[in-house]
């Protein structure tokens, strides 16, 4: 990790950051996404680019665990896991500012997210996003993510948040056995 980035877990998010970072990002194409494919290989469809600007819903609460992400100092982007269900670790939340995207600060915190993990014994790290968000299914393919589900149903019922949107669950397993 660049020692221009700190990453430390906080019990709540410092005041004003989410409203002074960019986190939306522009759309041009929504991926029609296929498994055991790499993502640059999945067709796109182009759109009408667009600017999406998903509202955050910070997961600091006693369930979960929050960390943030300073670059020089400032806070730019943060991540936040629980334990779920299904025996891994849930990344609730991961967001990067623009300003300071591609330099490392999204594997700074998937980093921190899997030692997390591990202190939890968890099976590994899952995660869900969106076909739209094209840089966000690189980085977690090339951390070494596998997609492991494809929902077109999620978010149908709200039209106004994420139109056409297909849901994508990414999965780090810590097993070997598992073939991956």
């Amino acid at each position: 990790m660049s020692p221009a980035i700190q990453i430390t877990p906080v019990t709540r998010l410092p005041d004003g950051y989410l409203t002074s970072c960019d986190f939306g990002f522009q759309i041009a194409r929504y991926a029609q996404p296929a498994f055991d494919t790499p993502i640059d290989s999945w067709p796109l469809l182009p759109v009408t680019p667009f600017r999406k600007d998903y509202p955050l819903a910070p997961f600091v609460n006693e369930e979960s665990e929050t960390f943030l992400a300073r670059h020089r100092g400032e806070a730019v982007g943060h991540i936040t896991l629980s334990n779920n269900w299904n025996g891994y670790a849930l990344i609730e939340e991961i967001v990067v500012s623009a300003h300071v995207r591609r330099l490392g600060i999204a594997t700074a915190l998937l980093e921190t997210a899997k030692l997390w993990a591990q202190r939890h014994e968890t099976s590994g790290l899952m995660l869900e996003t969106q076909n739209t968000n094209l840089p966000a299914c690189r980085c977690y393919q090339r951390f070494g993510f596998i997609l492991g589900g494809i929902d077109h149903l999620l978010y149908r019922a709200h039209p106004d948040l994420a139109d056409h949107e297909i849901a994508l669950f990414w999965y780090l397993p810590f097993n070997s056995e598992m073939g991956y």
